[in-house]
Protein backbone atom coordinates (compact mmCIF):
# COMPACT_ATOMS: atom_id res chain seq x y z
CA UNK A 1 0.00 0.00 0.00
CA UNK A 2 1.08 3.41 -0.72
CA UNK A 3 1.35 6.09 1.48
CA UNK A 4 0.18 9.29 0.67
CA UNK A 5 1.06 12.65 2.12
CA UNK A 6 -1.51 15.75 1.84
CA UNK A 7 0.66 18.82 1.55
CA UNK A 8 -0.33 22.51 0.41
CA UNK A 9 -3.23 20.76 -1.03
CA UNK A 10 -1.59 18.69 -3.09
CA UNK A 11 -0.39 14.56 -2.90
CA UNK A 12 3.13 13.16 -2.41
CA UNK A 13 3.92 10.13 -2.34
CA UNK A 14 7.68 8.13 -2.15
CA UNK A 15 8.19 5.99 -5.75
CA UNK A 16 10.48 3.09 -5.78
CA UNK A 17 11.71 2.31 -9.59
CA UNK A 18 13.18 -1.13 -10.41
CA UNK A 19 14.84 -1.85 -13.61
CA UNK A 20 17.26 -4.51 -14.43
CA UNK A 21 17.88 -5.64 -11.04
CA UNK A 22 18.69 -2.45 -9.52
CA UNK A 23 16.38 0.06 -7.46
CA UNK A 24 15.60 3.98 -6.90
CA UNK A 25 14.00 5.07 -3.95
CA UNK A 26 12.56 8.90 -5.01
CA UNK A 27 10.95 10.57 -1.96
CA UNK A 28 8.46 13.67 -2.55
CA UNK A 29 7.03 12.56 -6.00
CA UNK A 30 3.96 14.82 -6.30
CA UNK A 31 0.68 12.60 -7.65
CA UNK A 32 -1.34 14.02 -10.52
CA UNK A 33 -4.37 12.43 -10.12
CA UNK A 34 -5.65 13.95 -13.15
CA UNK A 35 -2.69 11.90 -15.54
CA UNK A 36 -2.16 8.71 -17.25
CA UNK A 37 1.39 8.53 -16.52
CA UNK A 38 4.53 10.03 -14.48
CA UNK A 39 7.26 11.88 -15.65
CA UNK A 40 10.79 10.97 -14.13
CA UNK A 41 14.39 13.01 -15.03
CA UNK A 42 16.35 11.55 -16.85
CA UNK A 43 18.78 11.97 -14.59
CA UNK A 44 17.62 9.78 -11.98
CA UNK A 45 16.21 6.89 -14.79
CA UNK A 46 20.05 7.48 -15.95
CA UNK A 47 21.13 6.50 -12.17
CA UNK A 48 19.18 2.58 -13.40
CA UNK A 49 20.62 2.35 -16.69
CA UNK A 50 17.94 3.57 -18.83
CA UNK A 51 18.90 5.94 -21.32
CA UNK A 52 16.59 7.63 -23.62
CA UNK A 53 16.32 7.17 -27.54
CA UNK A 54 14.39 9.03 -29.65
CA UNK A 55 13.32 5.36 -31.24
CA UNK A 56 13.53 3.50 -27.88
CA UNK A 57 10.27 2.47 -27.50
CA UNK A 58 11.01 2.37 -23.22
CA UNK A 59 10.13 6.02 -23.04
CA UNK A 60 6.25 4.97 -24.04
CA UNK A 61 6.60 2.10 -22.01
CA UNK A 62 7.86 3.48 -18.53
CA UNK A 63 4.51 4.20 -16.57
CA UNK A 64 4.24 3.90 -12.55
CA UNK A 65 0.54 3.47 -11.71
CA UNK A 66 -0.18 3.69 -7.44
Amino acid sequence: MVKLELRYGLLFCQVILAYNGKSLVLDDVLVDTGSGGSVFTMDKLDQLGIRYHRNNLWHRRLRVCL
